[in-house]
C-alpha cells in the first residue's frame, strides 16, 4: 500500500507543480491589477472572476464530469477518441451558448449585478477571453486522464506566461486600463488553444456518440444544476459585500481568498485530480479501500501543514500582491478562517466520489444545493453586521455541513470508515496554531521569524503527542528522515524516485 501511496503523492506533486506555476502567475499579475487599476476596478475584476466560474460550470452542460466518469469505460482507444471528440464538439457548442447568454445579461443588468457602470466593450472582452479559456477544459481533462501531467503543466505555464507578458504590455505601454486586463487574457487563451490543437486532432475520432452523450448529460445534469447554484449561492458573498459595503471591501476580501486558495491550487486540486482518477480506475476493486482511507488521512495532514505555512507568511504575500499597500493587511485575520473552509471543502469533494461511483448524482446535487442556500442565507444575515469576516465564517459553516452530510450518506454504503478522529485532531491543532500566530504580539522581526521556523515542527510534534500516527507510519517517517537528511544524498534519492513507476 505504501508504494501506491508514494505513486499517488508523486503524481499529485507533478500536478501541483503546474498548479503552483499558475498560482504564482496569478500572484505576479496581481500587482499589475492593483498598480494600474483603481480600488473599485480591482474589486470589479474579482467579481468578473466569480462570473467566469459560473460560466465554466454551465459551459459543458454536465459533459465534463461525464467525460471523466466514462473515459475508462471505453473498451478501445478508438472509442476513447470518439468520446473525446463528442465531449469537445458538444462543449464547444454549449460554451458558445453560455457565453452569449452571459454577455447579454451583463449588458442589460451590469449595474444591478456589480453596483458599477461597466462599459459594453469591457463585457465583450471579458466574454471573449472566458470563451477561449473554457475551450481548454476538455483537452486539459484528457491530459489528466492520460496521466500526462508534464504536458498539462507545459500548457498551463505557457498560458500564464503569455498572460503576464500581454497584460504588462497592455497596462504599462498601451495604457488600456481595465480593457487591457482582458485583452491580455484573450491573447494568452487564444495562443494556448492554438498550440493545443494538435492534441485535440490527435485524440479525436470524428464520430458523435449520441447514446453515450445523452447518458453523460443525464449523469451530469444534476451536477451542473448544483454547481451553478452552489457557485451562485456560495460566491454570492462578494456581491453581498459590494451591496452592503464597498467594492474596495470586495478587493481586500478577494486578496485574502486568493492567498488562502494557494492551499487549493497547490495541495487540494492536484491531490484530488490524482486521487479521483485513481479512484475511477480501481473503483470496482474492494482491496483498495484501505489505500483510499489512508491517502485521505495524509491528504488532510498535508493540507493542515500547508495551511499553517500560508498563514505564517500571509503578510509578506499580501505586501507583494498589493504592491506594498498596507491597507490590505486587514485581510490577514480572514485567511485562517478561509483555510479551514478549503480543508472542509476538500473533505466534501472526496466524500462525493463513492456516490459518483454508484451514479447518485441527484443526491450529490441536492446536498450541494442545500449547502449553497445555507451559505447564501447566512451571508444575508451576517455580512451587513460583520462584513468580510462574517462572509468567511459562513463559508466554513456551509462547507462543514456539506462534508458531514456527505459522510453520513456514504457511511451507509461503504464498508470502511475514514479516520475522522485523527483528522479532527489535526484540524483542531492547525486551527490553534494559525490563530495563535495571528493573535501573538509581534515583538521584533527576529522573534517573528523564529516563531515561523518552529511552528510547523511544533505542529508535527503535537500530532505525535495526540496519537495521530500509527507505529508503522512513525517508522516510515524516521526512515525518510534518515534517507533525506543528508543533502549529499538528495541527487541519488531523486534519481531513484524517477526510476520508480
Amino acid at each position: 500500500m505504501f508504494n501506491k501511496l508514494k505513486k499517488l503523492f508523486k503524481e499529485s506533486f507533478i500536478y501541483s507543480t503546474g498548479s503552483l506555476l499558475v498560482k504564482l502567475g496569478g500572484f505576479l499579475i496581481m500587482p499589475l491589477y492593483t498598480g494600474y487599476t483603481t480600488a473599485d476596478e480591482f474589486g470589479l475584476i474579482m467579481l468578473f472572476e466569480v462570473v467566469f466560474q459560473f460560466m465554466q460550470a454551465i459551459s459543458g452542460w454536465g459533459l465534463k464530469g461525464g467525460f471523466q466518469r466514462w473515459y475508462y469505460d471505453m473498451k478501445t482507444e478508438k472509442d476513447q477518441k470518439s468520446l473525446f471528440f463528442t465531449s469537445f464538439f458538444v462543449t464547444l457548442f454549449t460554451t458558445l451558448l453560455a457565453t452569449t447568454a452571459v454577455f447579454l445579461v451583463l449588458n442589460i443588468f451590469s449595474f444591478d449585478i456589480f453596483q458599477y457602470n461597466v462599459s459594453p466593450k469591457v463585457i465583450l472582452l471579458f466574454s471573449s477571453a472566458a470563451f477561449l479559456r473554457m475551450l481548454l477544459d476538455i483537452p486539459f481533462i484528457l491530459l489528466r486522464l492520460q496521466q500526462k501531467a508534464a504536458n498539462q503543466t507545459f500548457y498551463q505555464t505557457f498560458n500564464i506566461g503569455i498572460t503576464l507578458l500581454t497584460t504588462y504590455i497592455t497596462l504599462q505601454f498601451l495604457k488600456l486600463g481595465l480593457e487591457g486586463v482582458y485583452w491580455g487574457q484573450i491573447a494568452a487563451n487564444g495562443l494556448t488553444l492554438l498550440i493545443i490543437v494538435p492534441v485535440i486532432i490527435r485524440n479525436s475520432y470524428f464520430k458523435i456518440l449520441k447514446k453515450t452523450m445523452l447518458e453523460m448529460m443525464r449523469f451530469g445534469a444534476p451536477l451542473i444544476l448544483s454547481n451553478v447554484l452552489t457557485i451562485a449561492l456560495s460566491l454570492s458573498d462578494r456581491f453581498i459585500i459590494s451591496y452592503f459595503k464597498t467594492l474596495s471591501d470586495v478587493g481586500s476580501f478577494s486578496i485574502a481568498f486568493k492567498i488562502a486558495s494557494i492551499l487549493q491550487f497547490v495541495i487540494l486540486a492536484p491531490f484530488f485530480t490524482s486521487y479521483s482518477y485513481d479512484y475511477y480506475r480501481y473503483m470496482n476493486n474492494p482491496s483498495t479501500d484501505r489505500y483510499y482511507i489512508k491517502s485521505f488521512t495524509y491528504f488532510i495532514f498535508l493540507m493542515s501543514i500547508a495551511g499553517i505555512g500560508i498563514v505564517l507568511f500571509s503578510k509578506e504575500v499580501i505586501f507583494v500582491l498589493a504592491a506594498g499597500n498596507s491597507s490590505f493587511y486587514e485581510a490577514i485575520p480572514l485567511i485562517p478562517i478561509m483555510i479551514l473552509g478549503i480543508i472542509f471543502s476538500g473533505m466534501r469533494m472526496v466524500f462525493t466520489l463513492p456516490l459518483q461511483k454508484v451514479k447518485r448524482t441527484r443526491k450529490i446535487s441536492s446536498i450541494l444545493i442545500f449547502t449553497g442556500v445555507l451559505n447564501f442565507v447566512l451571508n444575508l444575515l451576517v455580512i451587513p453586521y460583520w462584513g468580510k469576516i462574517g462572509a468567511a465564517i459562513t463559508t466554513v459553516i456551509s462547507q462543514l455541513v456539506g462534508a458531514i452530510w456527505f459522510y453520513q450518506v456514504i457511511k451507509k454504503q461503504e464498508n470502511e470508515t475514514y479516520e475522522l478522529v485523527k483528522i479532527g485532531k489535526a484540524i483542531f491543532l492547525a486551527s490553534l496554531l494559525m490563530y495563535g500566530y495571528i493573535l501573538l504580539p509581534k515583538i521584533s522581526l527576529i522573534a517573528d521569524y523564529a516563531i515561523k521556523i518552529i511552528t510547523i515542527p511544533l505542529f508535527i510534534l503535537l500530532m505525535y503527542w495526540f496519537n495521530c500516527f500509527e507505529s508503522i507510519e512513525l517508522e516510515r517517517i524516521l526512515y525518510a528522515w534518515k534517507k533525506w537528511k543528508d543533502p549529499t544524498q538528495w541527487s541519488s534519492n531523486i534519481k531513484k524516485l524517477k526510476k520508480k513507476k
